[in-house]
């Protein structure tokens, strides 16, 4: 599937999958709560603007799309972690800054 072929379910910029496309993607924040559910997915280019914030559906083709095998987990557990960490990883390998992190305060 090429990237000109998604189509997302949720708002984001209608600029994302240009900016995907064009290697402007800069900055991917994935964050769970303190719960350990799946909270945003946050995509910043290159300048720090905000081109988005995705469900996990929309996530996850994402990062299909950035030839990534990984899947968000919804639900964090220990096991998850670690695709976590690989997944940022990988992020990095693309020259994208990519964290994660589960302390979302929801209460």
């Amino acid at each position: 599937m090429k990237l000109k072929d998604i189509i997302f379910n949720t708002w984001i910029n209608p600029h994302l999958i240009k900016e995907v496309g064009e290697g402007k993607i800069g900055k991917i924040t994935i964050m769970y709560t303190n719960y350990g559910d799946f909270y945003a997915f946050k995509v910043d280019d290159r300048k720090g603007n905000r081109i988005g914030k995705l469900h996990l559906d929309d996530a996850n083709k994402l990062l299909s799309n950035l030839a990534l095998m990984d899947a968000l987990p919804a639900k964090l557990h220990n096991d998850n972690r670690v695709i976590l960490d690989r997944i940022v990883g990988k992020l990095h390998q693309q020259d994208i800054e990519a964290t994660w992190d589960d302390d979302m305060d929801i209460s």
